[in-house]
């Protein structure tokens, strides 16, 4: 039984940006840099898995307090084309609780990665 099975069916799954679907920092580190063949590698093991929760019917959405949200943005479509995420929240603030507030509510089951 893989771990995806063990999730509710109505899943909602909110992921970080930084060190889980890049291998870096955005506001730490320069996005010239940053696009190496292990970031693409890193990228594309993720993808993979991401388009399969897709289509098993899971809506993927993106929780990110950067400060840079439209670095962010290029890098999900350089990194992540072929994913369509549900929702974004992508802006500056001292935790994800506004984030997840936006994206699922507050009473709405979801798992965070």
């Amino acid at each position: 039984m893989s771990l995806l099975s063990k999730i509710p069916h109505s899943k909602k799954i909110i992921f970080g940006l930084d060190r889980c679907l890049w291998p870096f920092t955005v506001e730490y580190s320069r996005v010239s840099s940053v696009m190496t063949t292990h970031t693409q590698e890193f990228a594309r093991n993720r993808s993979r898995c991401l388009l399969n929760m897709k289509k098993d019917g899971s809506k993927l959405m993106i929780a990110s307090r950067s400060s840079n949200p439209r670095v962010c943005t290029l890098l999900l479509e350089k990194l992540y084309p072929d994913v369509k995420w549900d929702a974004r929240a992508i802006f500056s603030a001292n935790n994800k609780i506004p984030h997840i507030s936006k994206l699922v509510g507050v009473n709405e089951p979801f798992c965070l990665f």
